[in-house]
Parts: structure tokens; sequence; C-alpha cells
């Protein structure tokens, strides 16, 4: 009898934690069959397996500390992964068509009107901090969802992750039936022209540091972020992401990009930009594969 004991465990199982292994598989399967934000969907899938276990030894449990407990204090309780997410997000981010077309701004105003009136119906089910902390979600950006939900102490930040998280990552799904229900076959087919204007790089460099400065004179808060979120667009100016895109896109959830010769995590992808550098740097060099094969072999003598 004393075997039965190993599986004493299987007792303290709860349909909630049954669920959530459910909850958990549907967003593994949507990552790795579906190809829907793996590189988001698929740990917060696993995670959900994992700390919803009983007596999972990944959470916090009595005077044993778990390791996924150990890093949300670490990271999320003080806000500091939200923020190192959003250098990923700058570095992401182009200003140039909102400074050539500023009109481009009131797009941007409806999901603000979504955020509100979600804030009100919200309001009438949650406390307000936790109406306000829901309400956010509609801006479509995870590590606000985080920082706002984390800031006002809302006891629904898990589930206003998964939220945030996963309808981003259904968007492919959703969007292209409310597409087809409000436009015609015709106009689907439009294709419109672009013409990209001119904005200079000082106009690219001040316009998030004024940004940032306003909202930190209205909002002291916020002034961290926008800070983040500057610093981060600042190396997207200077230049930095394109030779070392792992530094700051990794942040932001998992950068996809490839090397001259292999993904950026490969030798052979870290080979390939040291070799895009150094071609950017000695341009000349390149100048011998275009010569013809006659000068080609005169050079290969002379090497010899």
């Amino acid at each position: 009898m004393e075997i039965l004991t190993l599986f004493s465990n299987f007792t303290n199982i709860t349909p909630q934690m049954v669920l959530m292994w459910a909850i958990g598989g549907l967003l593994i399967y949507l990552a790795i069959a579906k190809k829907m934000e793996p590189s988001l969907l698929l740990p917060m899938g696993f995670g959900a397996i994992l700390v919803n276990l009983p007596l999972s030894g990944a959470i916090t449990q009595g005077n044993i500390e778990g390791a996924l407990s150990v890093l949300f204090e670490a990271g999320m309780s003080n806000e500091l992964f939200p923020l190192l997410l959003f250098i990923g997000i700058g570095a992401m981010i182009d200003f140039g068509p909102l400074l050539e077309k500023p009109w481009l701004l009131f797009f941007g105003a409806a999901a603000q009107a979504g955020i509100f009136l979600t804030l009100v119906l919200a309001g009438f089910f949650f406390d307000l901090k936790d109406a306000a902390s829901i309400a956010i979600i509609g801006a479509a950006d995870g590590p606000t969802a985080i920082f706002v939900a984390n800031t006002l102490g809302s006891k629904y930040l898990g589930a206003i992750m998964v939220a945030a998280y996963s309808y981003m990552a259904l968007v492919p799904i959703v969007q292209p039936p409310v597409i087809r229900l409000v436009t015609t076959k015709k106009e689907r087919l439009i294709r419109m022209p672009y013409q990209k204007g001119n904005v200079s790089r000082l106009t690219r460099i001040l316009f998030p540091i004024l940004v940032t400065v306003i909202a930190g004179l209205v909002d002291p808060t916020s002034a961290c972020m926008g800070c983040f979120l500057w610093y981060g667009n600042r190396l997207r100016q200077g230049g930095v992401h394109h030779r070392r895109p792992w530094l700051a896109h990794g942040l932001a959830g998992g950068y996809r990009g490839r090397g001259p010769q292999g993904g950026p995590h490969t030798a052979a992808g870290r080979c390939g930009f040291r070799q895009a550098d150094g071609h950017r740097r000695h341009g000349h060099q390149r100048l011998g594969a275009q010569r013809p094969p006659a000068h080609r072999g005169a050079d290969a003598r002379r090497r010899g």
C-alpha cells in the first residue's frame, strides 16, 4: 500500500486545474500547429500547465520558493520586464509615416475610444482599478497591459496577460472574416500606392524625446516607460538594431530575422552578421567578384 503514496498528489487535482491544462494545451497547439505567435503562446501555454499542477514546484509552496515565483517577483512585481520589453518595441517603431502624415494620429485615437468604452462597460462588473486594467487590453499592447495592471494592483493580472497576448495572436483568424464582412472583393483588390516622404533624422530623434518629456510632465508615472521606449527607438535611429538585431528586437518577444548565412542564434548566423558588417566597412572587397574573369584570374596570380 505504500506505493500508493507515490500517487497521493493525484487527489489534489481540481476541475479548475484541468480547465487550465486544456487552455494551456490549446495555446501550445495554436503556437505549434497554426504558427500563431509561437514566441508568445508557447511559453504561456506551457506555463499555464506548469503552475496548475498540484503542489507545483514551479511556484512558491510554503517556505520553498519556486523558480517562476522568483522570476515574477524579480521582474513583474517591480515592472522591470515590461520596461525591458519597451526597449524592443521602441527599436521596432518607425515614426516616419506618422511624422509625414500627422493626421494618421486619429487612427490611433480609435483604439483609445475602445479603451474608454471598455472601461465604462467593465465598470459595471469590476471595481475601477480592475476595470481600467481590463480596458487597457484594447491598446493591443501586451507590455502596456501588464504595466497598467501591475501599477494599479489588479488581482486579474494573470488573466489580463493571457487575454492581451492571446487576442493579438488570434488576429490572423479574426481579421479575415471581419474584412470580408465589411468590404467587397473589388475593394479588397485595390492596391493603394504609397509615396514615402522625407523626414529628417533629427526630427525622428527629437520626436520621441519630446513626447516622453510632455507625457512625463502630464503623468510622472509614465516617465520611465516613455524613457525606455525612447531609448529603444534611439537604437533604431542610431543604426544599432541593424548591426545587432538581437540586442533590442529579441527583447520584444523573439527576433525572427535571418543572418546572411543562417539564423542569428547560430554560429553561421553570427558569422554572417560579422561578414555583413565587414562588407559595409570594406565595400571594395566585394567589387572583385564583379570583375571580368580575366581580371579575376590576374588578381589570383598576383595574390599567389
